[in-house]
């Protein structure tokens, strides 16, 4: 028996061997998770009019407060945006697993509304990436149509950046997927393709063959030698050196090659069409950089002297040192303060980095609402 969650799906269908479990089980603790966590506890109960304690969601996941009480604010605020497409909502909503081929597949939505015929799905992200969620969302869908209905709408909802994603299927094409799907799984539970995507959430990266494969031909292809080894441990520095000499020059290669596909994406406006769901994208982000003669006072009136024990002064150490001395739930107020009294001090430097980008295209941008947003 296979069992799969939709969440997991994106990644399933890239490396279906990924399904396996791991031989030791590996969680690291995700600051991320937890606020995504807490802000869809919240959001479930205020979309179906509950009543919700703050305070104990916020101490619940051991989240900070201000941070949350922000993203709540805007969460609830797109959420009205679209409210009305969603009549009588569900929230949490565990659908009855199914079971195809020996495939079980599991899964819960966010927010389900039954419109007529139509199954209504919606999935709020409170990150910022800008991922790929469609096979989640055809998981959800197909789930939805033991609710007796004839297609479904399902909606993937960027909090943070106020984009809506929407797909519609027919109740034919969903199960013409899910059977195909099913057929895929077995037959490629031996095939392993991985991939920046498929890799960096799987819970076997640290122990996958493929992976630890690829690292061993690309070592051995700088120098074949290695491969007469047992083990690296045995590798003489001299054969070590090499390597980290030829890792660099590939290195170098790599770079030449991504801003080959830079200099062509710019040539093109910016934007580069790949097909009808992804583009090749260049970006903007702005990063601030402190002046460490302008901006030492403020820090060490404010977070004592802890930042200086860094090697280097970053944003990182910043709220490093910050998550130090802050009081409990305090972090978020006392890291505004932080630069707000570095930036009086003109102390801080705002960069603009250009990066690219692979990601989907034409997402809809949520209008504000005009609706009252009370927290």
């Amino acid at each position: 028996m296979i069992r799969i969650r939709c969440s997991a799906l994106p990644r399933v269908t890239q490396c279906a061997p990924s399904l396996v479990a791991p031989a030791v089980q590996i969680e690291t603790p995700s600051e991320v998770g937890a606020m995504g966590s807490a802000v869809h506890e919240w959001l479930s109960h205020r979309i179906t009019g509950r009543d919700v304690i703050q305070d104990a969601i916020v101490s619940r996941w051991g989240v900070d407060a201000d941070e949350f009480g922000m993203l709540t604010r805007v969460a609830l605020a797109r959420w009205l945006a679209v409210a009305d497409h969603f009549p009588d909502p569900m929230t949490e909503y565990h659908f009855k697993p199914i079971n195809s081929g020996g495939v079980e597949l599991t899964g819960t939505a966010d927010v389900v509304s039954i419109n007529g015929d139509e199954a209504r799905i919606l999935d709020h992200k409170t990150g910022w990436g800008n991922g790929d969620h469609e096979m989640q969302m055809r998981g959800y869908a197909v789930l939805a149509l033991s609710l007796g209905v004839e297609r479904v709408t399902a909606c993937v909802l960027r909090v943070r950046l106020g984009e809506i994603e929407t797909f519609t299927w027919t109740k034919d094409e969903l199960a013409a997927w899910w059977s195909e799907m099913v057929d895929r799984l077995y037959c490629e539970r031996e095939i392993y393709r991985p991939s920046l995507d498929a890799c960096r959430y799987c819970p076997r990266m640290h122990e996958c063959p493929a992976r630890t494969s690829m690292v061993r031909s690309v070592v051995q292809s700088i120098d074949p030698l290695i491969s007469e080894v047992e083990s690296y441990s045995s590798i003489s520095p001299v054969t070590l050196a090499r390597v980290w000499k030829q890792a660099g020059l590939l290195e170098d290669m790599a770079a030449a090659a991504k801003d080959m596909v830079r200099t062509q994406v710019a040539a093109a406006g910016g934007s580069l069409p790949v097909n009808d769901l992804q583009e090749l994208a260049l970006t903007e982000s702005k990063r601030r950089e402190i002046d460490v003669a302008s901006g030492s006072q403020v820090l060490d009136t404010l977070i004592g002297d802890g930042w200086r024990d860094g090697l280097k002064l970053s944003n990182k150490s910043i709220e490093t040192a910050v998550a130090a001395v802050a009081p409990a739930r305090g972090k978020a107020k006392l890291l505004r303060e932080v630069w707000a009294e570095l930036e009086k001090a003109d102390a801080v430097r705002v960069t603009t980095q250009e990066r690219l980008e692979l990601r989907r295209r034409k997402l809809e941008v949520i209008e504000a609402t005009n609706k009252e947003v009370t927290v």
